[in-house]
């Protein structure tokens, strides 16, 4: 049966592995070499708090500005799932980078045009 000391020594291990961005610049290193499972990591170090301990903002809930303009043309006349499945991204990309206002806001002005 495995110490209560054992597990805060791996967690310290796999929070400065975490850190050390040079050495292990993917988590699969980590787990790998520090012989923990994807649910040991996960279950401690949710991927919000790795991105904190990494120094790393979370980019990828902006989209680019073409990529912005090319949503927002499609959401004038289809639903949010559809541009979702067709542009290949998820609906909360789209729900992060246009509030359901915008996206009422930019349908009622194309009826107006």
């Amino acid at each position: 049966m495995k110490k209560i000391s054992d597990n805060l020594e791996k967690l310290r291990l796999v929070e400065g592995m975490i850190k050390d961005k040079d050495k292990y610049p993917f988590l699969r290193d980590i787990v790998k070499t520090a012989k923990i499972s994807w649910y040991f990591l996960y279950a401690h170090f949710p991927k919000e708090k790795i991105y904190e301990i990494r120094g790393r903002k979370r980019s990828s809930w902006k989209m680019r500005p073409n990529m912005k303009r090319i949503v927002e043309k499609m959401l004038l006349d289809q639903p949010v799932e559809r541009v979702a499945k067709e542009l290949h991204i998820s609906k909360v990309t789209i729900y992060n980078n246009f509030s359901l206002e915008e996206i009422q806001t930019l349908r009622r002005q194309k009826k107006v045009l």
